[in-house]
Order: structure tokens, then C-alpha cells, then sequence
């Protein structure tokens, strides 16, 4: 008989492993598209037991405007009010209120997308003056934003709403892919279908 504990831990290599394949699976179909695209975020959520984490990208374009480091006054002012926005999860992807969730922690940065940066994961030498200039043109910028939230009815979790597009109008869609004990299931949210419902999942 499994106790509690085996459970706990069958979930969380559950939810790692699959997580994990998400990931590399999402990099992989960027990297055979060639291209950076504009436009579209990703966010992953792995929902265990009454404790949600959730994963959010998004291209540098589609948050602030533009990609590469912040040069000017304007532009780093852009970023810091950015990176104040994406620390405010339950702004951006908006869960019942019957769940009761709060934020436990929320961590916003800024990046540069390595598979571009680099040529697609292979480094690319910066020695010589003219590779420095490929280098600095090739970059794309990311956002990434990590989030921990904690529901006291975790069941009623079963929708997100995505308040994220009115807050950055500039971004299409969010391909969403969710993780629970109960299964899991990918969906894409837009400015036009804002909502993901997933209650089979937690129910």
C-alpha cells in the first residue's frame, strides 16, 4: 500500500520529468522553425496537491517593444516598469477567486535567448571585432518569469484567465501546457480566447 509520502514523490517526478520533456520539446520545435517568433509567449504549470508553479517566457518584442539591452533612459525605464508588471502573477493569469490562491514568490528577469544569441545552441566565437557585431545583431531578448502560488481550495483552480494580453498588447498568444495529478493537457490562449479551462484536471 503507497503511503502519502510515495505518492508525493511519484507526483513530483511525475511532474518534473514531464515538465522536463515540455521544455525540451517546445526548444526544439523553435529551433527547427529557424526564426524568433514575435508574438508568442509559453507558460507551464505543474499543479500539486494545493501548490501551483507556474513557467512564463516571452519574447523581449512582445513585452517592451523592442529586443536586445536597454540603451536609453526610455527604454530602461520601459524594462524596470515591465519587470514590475511580470512579478504580479494573479495580474497576468487571473485563477478564481473561489480557489483563494496568494503568491508565495514571483521572480521576473530579463535575457538574452540563447538559441538565437548563439546560433541555435552552437557558441559562436566573439574574438574578432566583426564576430562582436554578428553577435550584438543576432540578439534576442526573453523574459522569463517564475511564479509559486499556493490555493486553499485547490480544486477551484480550474481556469486561468489570461489578463496578460491587455497588460501587453503587443503579444498574440500563449501556448499553455498544464501539468496535474489528474492528467495533463496543452491549450493556446489569445487576446480573442483569453480564458484556459482545465477543471478535469483538478476536480
Amino acid at each position: 500500500m503507497c503511503s502519502k509520502f510515495d505518492t508525493a514523490v511519484a507526483i513530483t517526478a511525475f511532474t518534473t520529468a514531464i515538465l522536463g520533456a515540455t521544455i525540451a520539446s517546445a526548444q526544439d520545435t523553435r529551433r527547427e522553425l529557424g526564426a524568433h517568433q514575435h508574438g508568442q509567449g509559453t507558460l507551464d504549470v505543474a499543479i500539486e496537491g494545493n501548490k501551483l508553479t507556474l513557467e512564463f517566457r516571452a519574447p523581449g518584442d512582445d513585452i517592451v517593444g523592442f529586443e536586445g539591452k536597454a540603451k536609453t533612459a526610455k527604454a530602461k525605464q520601459a524594462l524596470a516598469a515591465a519587470l514590475a508588471i511580470l512579478e504580479k502573477p494573479l495580474a497576468l493569469f487571473i485563477l478564481p477567486d473561489a480557489a483563494q490562491c496568494t503568491v508565495v514568490s514571483a521572480k521576473a528577469k530579463v535575457g538574452a535567448d540563447d538559441d538565437h544569441a548563439h546560433g541555435h545552441g552552437k557558441p559562436k566565437s566573439t574574438k574578432s571585432p566583426a564576430a562582436k557585431h554578428d553577435h550584438a545583431q543576432s540578439e534576442h531578448s526573453e523574459f522569463h518569469a517564475d511564479y509559486v502560488l499556493t490555493c486553499a481550495q485547490p480544486s477551484l483552480a480550474a481556469s486561468i484567465d489570461f489578463g496578460y494580453f491587455k497588460l501587453f498588447p503587443k503579444a498574440e498568444k500563449v501556448g499553455v501546457q498544464i501539468i496535474a495529478p489528474k492528467g495533463q493537457t496543452s491549450a493556446q490562449a489569445t487576446p480573442a480566447k483569453p480564458r484556459v479551462e482545465f477543471g478535469a484536471l483538478v476536480k
